[in-house]
Formats: structure tokens, sequence, C-alpha cells
């Protein structure tokens, strides 16, 4: 495909236009391609006057960067060229992609660091739940050996064992204390199944368990 400059002559282009096999491609202006438009107008003119003179299609490139610069062109000649236009959208649609590829990367991100704090989260939960139910239990049998105590002082104190009220009243202060802790241990105990309830993401039914 021939090129005819902007500075052709018309005898020359008409001679570059005779060793055409398809269509000429005309330059409508000066420089690179992507500079600033030139005259499209004239360039048009220009492109009807050489595919007049030398017999073939005359298609007009360089400067080409909208739809309305094409139009104008297309008025006059037999085909318009676009080409840093077009580079420059595809180069803009991959800096969307990479903007998008971006994104999706952080926000996979965010994913992972969302799942990795709830599982331990979750792991914290079930410990301290498992810590809580170990208490209470120990407690409770610390209760029921209070009791036992306190149920064969008293009955020592009536038979006239070798035992005082004094030490009767330390056995039922023990048990209050064992009965204290108890308490506590169960409190520690719903506290604990609300967390990990709240880590499972049931937080209605936390809410249900801290009602109750």
């Amino acid at each position: 495909v021939p090129c005819v400059a902007s500075t052709s002559g018309i005898v020359r282009a008409r001679a570059v236009a005779a060793e055409a096999s398809g269509f000429v491609y005309a330059v409508s202006m000066t420089g690179v391609t992507g500079s600033a438009a030139g005259d499209l107008a004239e360039a048009g003119a220009r492109a009807s006057e050489l595919a007049e003179a030398s017999g073939r299609p005359v298609a007009v490139g360089f400067g080409v960067k909208t739809p309305e610069d094409a139009a104008a062109v297309a008025a006059q000649a037999d085909g318009v060229v676009v080409g840093s236009a077009l580079v420059r959208r595809v180069e803009a649609a991959g800096a969307d992609v990479d903007a998008a590829e971006a994104r999706a990367a952080a926000a996979v991100e965010q994913w992972r660091a969302a799942v990795f704090n709830a599982v331990q989260e979750l792991e914290s939960a079930l410990a301290s739940r498992a810590a809580a139910d170990r208490a209470t239990a120990a407690a409770e049998e610390v209760v029921a050996l209070q009791s036992r105590a306190l149920t064969l002082s008293r009955r020592l104190l009536v038979a006239g064992g070798d035992i005082t009220a004094l030490d009767v009243l330390d056995r039922e202060q023990a048990l209050t204390q064992a009965r204290t802790t108890l308490a506590g241990s169960r409190r520690d105990v719903a506290l604990a199944h609300i967390a990990l309830l709240s880590a499972l993401g049931l937080d209605g039914e936390a809410g249900k368990s801290a009602d109750s």
C-alpha cells in the first residue's frame, strides 16, 4: 500500500498512486501518528482529488482521533484509517482491567484476613468454653465435698463428738465460699457460650442466651 504525504504535489501523488494494487494511503499531516490533528477537511479534499486523478481508492490516516474526525474525512475520502486513537482506547481499557484486578486482589486479601480472624476467634471461644466447663466441674466437686463435710460436722456436734460449734461455722463458711466460686464458674460458662455463638455467627442465639 503506497503512502502519499500531505506535502506531495499532485504529480508525485499520481506517480505513487500508479504503483498501488489496492488503495492509496493518504497521510493527512506532517509528523508522526498520534500528533495533533491537521486540517482534516483539507485532507479529505486532497484525497478526493487524488482518487479522481489516479483512479484508485484513497484512505486518509494520521490525526483521526474522534468519530467526528472520521465522519469529516469519510465525507470525501474512500476510507479512514484510525491508529493511535484506537491504541489509546486499548491502553485505557488495559488500565481499567489492571485496576479491576488490583481491586479483586485486595478483596481476596481482605477475605482471607477475615477468615483467619474468624478462625482465631472461634478457636479462642472454644478454648474459653472448655476451660470454663472444667472450672465449673471442679467447683461442683468442691461444693459436694464441703456439703458432706458440713453434714458430718453437724452430726458430730449433735453426738457430742470431738468438734465445736466454731468448727461447724467454719464448715458453713467454706461451703458458702465454694458455692460462690461455683456461681462464678457457671457465669463464666454462660459468657463463654455467648462468645462461642457469636464466633459462629449466631448473634441472635447469643442474644437469647444472654437474656436467659
